[in-house]
């Protein structure tokens, strides 16, 4: 007898006996067909580098910025904030937010008196949420720079093209006769 399920992908209703199933970590998934569970793993393993992108740029502010130690807790104003940038510019961009900054940051985690993490998490995030925007657009324009000249190799040059069109093509018919070269030096 047939049950009621839900496509994982899409949301849809059916039944189990119309539905494609697979198991996911011991579950059982129904899909309305295999092409919305191949979306599916897409999306999924899209997520899961996003979210190893994600953790990798934690770990580095943790490690090159705060200078932590193995084991030490990340304070959560600071995941809190980077989570609040990320949510809009790529990681990339924060990245690079961190690394343009990375003196200005080190010196001041290193020299200025903080009275709480709070304050020095403050602080770290008030320069690199000034200089985020410019580094984005700058990577916008970048993006554009690079579409504009994959789009302008793909384009044919008709002109080009064209000329060899045109070109006449000299028959070889009668190699031997080089009269009309001769006729020039008459």
């Amino acid at each position: 007898m047939a049950r009621k399920v839900k496509c994982t992908y899409c949301k849809k209703d059916g039944t189990n006996e119309t539905f494609y199933k697979e198991v996911i970590k011991g579950k059982n998934k129904y899909f309305c067909n295999q092409v919305e569970y191949e979306l599916f793993e897409m999306n999924e393993t899209k997520k899961q580098a996003e979210t190893e992108e994600r953790n990798n740029l934690i770990q580095w502010i943790m490690d090159e910025i705060y200078n932590y130690e193995k084991g030490m807790v990340f304070p959560k104003t600071l995941n809190g904030r980077v989570s609040k940038l990320l949510n809009f510019y790529p990681v990339q961009v924060v990245k690079e937010a961190f690394v343009n900054n990375y003196e200005v940051l080190s010196w001041a985690i290193k020299n200025k008196d903080f009275s709480s993490e709070f304050h020095a998490t403050c602080y770290v995030m008030t320069i690199v949420e000034g200089s985020v925007n410019d580094i984005y657009l700058d990577f916008k324009r970048n993006q554009q720079h690079i579409k504009k000249i994959e789009v302008e190799s793909s384009k044919v040059d008709t002109d080009l093209f064209d000329e060899i069109t045109t070109v006449s093509v000299i028959s070889n018919k009668n190699n031997k006769d080089i009269s009309q070269f001769l006729d020039d030096d008459l």
